[in-house]
C-alpha cells in the first residue's frame, strides 16, 4: 500500500488462501492505493482506501 506521493507505507506477503489484514488504525487519514500483485509483479487488484475518523 502506498500514499498519494507514491510512498510505499505497507507491505505483507500472503499464500493464496490466506486472508490480507490491514491495520487502518495505524494510518492517518487520507487516501491510499493498495495493489494485489502476484510474485511475477503482475498486477492482480488494484483500489483506492480513503481513512477517515
Amino acid at each position: 500500500m502506498k500514499d498519494l506521493l507514491g510512498k510505499r507505507i505497507y507491505t505483507n506477503f500472503i499464500n493464496k488462501n490466506d486472508k490480507l489484514y490491514v491495520p487502518l488504525t495505524e494510518l492517518n487519514n487520507g487516501i491510499y492505493l493498495l495493489s494485489l500483485t502476484k510474485s511475477n509483479n503482475e498486477i492482480i487488484y488494484r483500489t483506492k482506501l480513503i481513512k477517515q475518523n
